[in-house]
């Protein structure tokens, strides 16, 4: 049986300021993440993609075993965003690991539909580092940022 594609059809990810809450997973979710070194690879990989291609990272939080991110995506397709970042990410990793995975195949993405909904996942997306029992406040998890922190 062949394996189930579960994206979306290819146009839903090409209409320029549709935000996107994704998640990525490491590969077997290791906790690769854990590493203050590939943290901090992986939240400066996610803001120079987001830049490079002009798409608005709004938030994002680097857990142990997974990433959560809502970007507002402008020319280029979430799909491409997300292959760039995993590629640039894995080929640092293979450098100072000699691990060639570091990412699990594929991603999960939901569309921000109703923008009430959008301090909802904030709340979500900031509060993920409690509820694993890493932090008792978000505000002292180091791993989160985006451009809902910045003065306007």
């Amino acid at each position: 049986m062949p394996r189930r594609r579960n994206r979306l059809p290819p146009d839903s990810y090409t209409v320029p300021g549709t935000v996107w809450h994704i998640t990525v997973s490491t590969y077997l979710k290791s906790p690769h993440l854990a590493d203050p070194e590939t943290a901090h690879l992986v939240a400066e990989s996610l803001r120079f993609q987001s830049q490079r291609t002009e798409s608005k990272l709004i938030i994002y939080c680097v857990m142990p075993d997974h990433l959560h991110a809502v970007i507002e995506v402008d020319e280029l397709t979430l799909e491409e965003l997300v292959r760039r970042f995993k590629s640039w990410t894995t080929n640092r990793w293979m450098k100072a690991h000699r691990d060639s995975r570091l990412w699990q195949p594929s991603f999960y993405d939901h569309g921000v539909r109703v923008i009430e909904s959008m301090s909802d996942l904030i709340t979500y997306v900031v509060n993920n580092p409690v509820k694993a029992g890493l932090v008792e406040s978000w505000e002292t998890f180091e791993w989160i940022g985006g451009s809902v922190f910045e003065d306007p």
